[in-house]
């Protein structure tokens, strides 16, 4: 077994101020921004993650409608969707009022489906004029929500 005399301040296993934000800026740049959100919007976002995840964890021991199910879970998504991801880089870390409306739009959208029930399930084959006005306002959003949470 070999030792290495390690000089003192070079201890390789500490992360340097830069070596930290370098590695911040590389997953930033993969990832696209995020919000760092504190305060009162933090705590929003929060609770809405919490909310989902016990939604979750109700679900897999509770006999929840695959629909309902479906639904909530996407509603939910696209909600933290809008309020991590800003619409641009330059508008990171606040929640502006831009990315707010997608969100309430979002449950809009889910709450007329499941609102809309077996009724609305069936009407996939001949959907009235709401259906698909709500239709094309939920591919825009998910469109939305997915351009923001890959960077691009």
């Amino acid at each position: 077994m070999t030792t290495v005399n390690i000089p003192p301040g070079n201890d390789p296993t500490v992360i340097s101020d830069e070596a930290l934000r370098k590695a911040e800026e590389f997953i930033e740049a993969d990832e696209g921004a995020a919000n760092r959100l504190g305060g009162l919007a933090g705590q929003v976002v929060t609770t809405i993650a919490i909310a989902m995840s016990l939604f979750h964890l109700y679900a897999a021991y509770a006999i929840v409608p695959t629909q309902e199910l479906r639904y909530t879970h996407v509603a939910f998504t696209l909600v933290l969707s809008f309020l991590l991801f800003p619409l641009a880089a330059r508008f990171r870390n606040r929640v502006r009022w831009w990315d707010v409306i997608p969100g309430i739009l979002a449950v809009a959208t889910i709450v007329y489906a499941l609102w809309g029930g077996d009724d609305f399930t069936d009407r996939a084959t001949t959907p009235d004029r709401w259906d698909v006005i709500v239709g094309v306002i939920f591919i825009v959003l998910v469109l939305e929500a997915t351009r923001r949470t890959t960077g691009w």
